[in-house]
Order: structure tokens, then C-alpha cells, then sequence
């Protein structure tokens, strides 16, 4: 398939985001590979052999070129954190994308219109665009160096900083970035798939819907990686704050965590609401249609319960089937989760 051509179905982007997807690219060394989720410690070995560049540089400068590298333990421990970050969100990139393409062909069958698949399509294809990931990455890269710059002088005396510092900030800024762009990439998709009225649901239990059973447990995955990016976040935060104070430093510790925390809370949030109505509403039509069946009176005689007996099973059956495992409670604790985390965040800062 070329570049011109429209796909008609949802499992070619994907696929396509094997190669594309800068994020699973750089898990995978820079080769497309197989699509299928490897053993743990292989796939965080080649994540780990991307992710840990300015550790790598670190080492090399320290054998060779001295002068260059970092010479603290503090400091070579940010870069190592880093690293360690990073692995963390190549690997979650990278098996939330073979997770998508083990649910392409449910999704093509949730679609109800051959039309929409093909626009949701082109949409996938567009936003893999090596242009708007690393863009947005590198903008995001840019001004974290340029932060970092304007704060080197006020905690330089208690964290050693050098070319090496920059590098990892940039690195892990840059992976991040990718990484952020396909979690809002998730989100939105979550809002152009999900429109009531226009997909194939299982009438008795929609909640069990193949792709909506599976875009549950996606989802699910992705509001914890951003839960633990905002708690990660919010510690590295809380260290950087003992290194020195000026106003640019705690602009940033001010501002930076309750940003994240918002947006985790969308990012979190939105696509659970949107299965939790997709999946209400189909199942108010249904029970509405049974309720018609039932007539507007009970029946007098047994012939007539008889009659209606199967009617009232089936409403039964509708009303008690399963819901979303993500439902409300678990959406009140997330946000929960998130708001104590904050407190708890200024309460130590």
C-alpha cells in the first residue's frame, strides 16, 4: 500500500505503526520486527539499549574523555533515572501498540459503516506522521533544555551539571514527548470511534462487545502509565526543589505537577466516559425496546404470562449484564488518587 492510498480497514495503519511509530521503532532498535509482544526481559533489554543513550555517552566520556562526564554520584544517578524512565515508556508504548493490533480486526467489526472505518483510517495514518511526532517532541525537548538552562545556576552548587545533563534531559524529554503524543493520539481516537448510534454492539450484554471489552483493558493501561508518570513526576519534582530556589525553579515546581495532573485526569478519564456511555446508552434502547414488548399492563391470565415471560427474562438478562471493569467507582478513586497525590505533592514541597 502506498502512501496515497485510503485504507478500508483499521488493521492496516496499525500495522503500519510498527514502522511509523517512533516510539515502538526505537523499542524494537530501529526495526520493524515482528508484531508480536516478546518475553519481558527482551523486550526491556532493546528498550533498555535505546533508552540509556546519555548513560551510554556517560560511560564513554568517563573512559575517554574525562573531562566531559559527569563525576558525582547525584549526578550520574539523575542520568540513570532517566534511563530508567525512559525504558519504562518505550516498553508501555510498545505493548499498547501490540495490544491495538491484537484488537484491529474487532474494531473493523465494531464499526458499523464501511465509510467510517475508512476515515478513522486516514486519521491513523495522518497522525503517524514522523513530522507531528517528533515536532511536537522536539519543540517539548527545546524548551526543557531551555529551563534547565536558566535553573543551572542556582542549583549547580549542590548538582553537578555538564554537557551530559543537558543530553539526558533532552533524551528523556524528547522519548516522553513521543510517548505523550500517542496518549492524547489514544484519547482522541477513543472520541472519534466511540459515537453512539454507529457501532456494532452486542444488544443483551454490550459491555461484552469484543472491541469494547478490549479498548476497556487498553485504556485501563494506559491511566495507570499516566498515573505513574504523574507520581514519578511529582517525586522528581520534590527532589529538585531541595537543590536551590529561584523564581524560575519555583514557577516550574508550582505549575509543572498540577499541569501534568489535569492532563492525567483527561487523559485518564475521557476514554473510560466515553465506553461507560457508549455502553449505557445501548443498553437503555435495548431495555426501552423490551419495555415496549411488555405491554401497559400486567397480564390476568396464565396464557398471557406465559406469553410474556420470555420478554421479562430477556429484560432481566439486559439490565443485569456486566458492565465496564473501569466504571464509576473506579473513576472516582483515580481522580482521587490524582488529588491526594497533589496535596501530598505540596504538603512536601
Amino acid at each position: 500500500m502506498t502512501d496515497l492510498e485510503t485504507p478500508t480497514s483499521l488493521t492496516v495503519p496499525i500495522d503500519v505503526g510498527f514502522t511509523r511509530m517512533i516510539a515502538v521503532r526505537l523499542a524494537r532498535l530501529g526495526y520493524a520486527g515482528g508484531k508480536s509482544w516478546p518475553s519481558l526481559p527482551k523486550a526491556a533489554g532493546t528498550a533498555a539499549l535505546a533508552a540509556s543513550l546519555p548513560l551510554d555517552i556517560e560511560l564513554f566520556a568517563r573512559l575517554f574523555y574525562p573531562s566531559f562526564a559527569l563525576h558525582t554520584v547525584e549526578a550520574v544517578s539523575w542520568v540513570a533515572v532517566l534511563s530508567v524512565l525512559n525504558v519504562f515508556g518505550l516498553m508501555s508504548a510498545r505493548w499498547a501498540w501490540t495490544q491495538l493490533a491484537e484488537m484491529g480486526p474487532s474494531l473493523d467489526d465494531l464499526i458499523r459503516e464501511p465509510a467510517r472505518r475508512t476515515q478513522l483510517a486516514d486519521f491513523m495514518m495522518r497522525s503517524m506522521s514522523s513530522t507531528r511526532q517528533l515536532g511536537v517532541a522536539t519543540a517539548g525537548s527545546i524548551g526543557c533544555c531551555a529551563l534547565l538552562w536558566l535553573i543551572h545556576p542556582h542549583i549547580v552548587a549542590k548538582l553537578e551539571m555538564g554537557v551530559i545533563s543537558y543530553l539526558a534531559i533532552f533524551w528523556s524529554t524528547l522519548i516522553g514527548g513521543i510517548c505523550a503524543y500517542w496518549i492524547v493520539f489514544f484519547v482522541t481516537f477513543a472520541g472519534r470511534i466511540l459515537r453512539p448510534g454507529e457501532l456494532n454492539l452486542v444488544w443483551h450484554s454490550p459491555a461484552s462487545t469484543p472491541a469494547i471489552t478490549r479498548m476497556s483493558t487498553g485504556y485501563a493501561f494506559t491511566t495507570t502509565v499516566t498515573l505513574v508518570a504523574l507520581l514519578t513526576l511529582e517525586l522528581l519534582s520534590i527532589r529538585v526543589s531541595h537543590y536551590g530556589t529561584n523564581v524560575v525553579l519555583n514557577t516550574i515546581i508550582t505549575i509543572l505537577p498540577p499541569l501534568a495532573a489535569v492532563c492525567a485526569l483527561a487523559s485518564g478519564i475521557i476514554p473510560h466516559l466515553l465506553l461507560f456511555v457508549v455502553v449505557r446508552n445501548a443498553r437503555r434502547e435495548t431495555l426501552a425496546s423490551l419495555l415496549k414488548l411488555t405491554g401497559d399492563t400486567a397480564p390476568s391470565t396464565p396464557d398471557g404470562v406465559k406469553e410474556i415471560q420470555g420478554t421479562v427474562a430477556l429484560y432481566r438478562l439486559v439490565e443485569t449484564s456486566p458492565g465496564l471493569p473501569f466504571n464509576t467507582a473506579a473513576i472516582i478513586q483515580y481522580g482521587a488518587a490524582i488529588l491526594g497525590s497533589i496535596i501530598a505533592f505540596f504538603l512536601s514541597t
